[in-house]
């Protein structure tokens, strides 16, 4: 970790925190997740099931590090609130935005499914409207499986980021 510099908390899990970070030298911004090393096994998994998913609706997942006491994920930053705010603000958003963005996450999952993968939670809480137009549909997947010879390997924690534009 003495690559990145971390700056304030932006999200915390019952066994994780999330920052905003930066790589040292750079003015490249990332999220960087701090997680208690209890779920070694099953952030292993996730890395192994996710560093080779490329896609333009998927937030890039860049590399993680271990530590005495933590993991450390770094992601792609994803600003903003969530969808389930911007919906109780604004009571509804007009039918050419939803399209648009439905599409970029069917889009996003078709890729994953065509990869094996199945999320089961998709909720207007983890989707994060960017203030740039851009919207982030975050997957913190507790209802992710990996379709593996007939058997159903279940992931129970997993973080896919799905980076979608209007």
């Amino acid at each position: 970790m003495e690559n990145y510099i971390l700056y304030e908390e932006v999200g915390k899990g019952s066994k994780s925190l999330v920052y905003k970070g930066r790589r040292k030298g750079t003015i490249n911004f990332v999220a960087i997740l701090c997680i208690d090393k209890s779920k070694r096994a099953e952030i292993t998994n996730w890395v192994r099931l996710t560093h080779h998913v490329k896609h333009r609706n998927l937030v890039t997942f860049y590399e993680w590090y271990e530590t005495s006491n933590h993991l450390w994920l770094v992601v792609e930053l994803c600003t903003g609130g969530s969808l389930e705010t911007v919906i109780a603000q604004d009571e509804h958003l007009p039918e050419d935005t939803i399209r648009e963005f439905g599409v970029d996450i069917i889009s996003g999952l078709h890729h994953i499914h065509e990869l094996g993968i199945l999320f089961c939670d998709l909720t207007p809480r983890k989707v994060r409207p960017q203030y740039n137009g851009c919207f982030v549909v975050v997957f913190v997947a507790y209802g992710l499986y990996l379709s593996k010879q007939e058997d159903w390997v279940h992931f129970q924690f997993v973080l896919l980021l799905m980076n979608t534009h209007l």
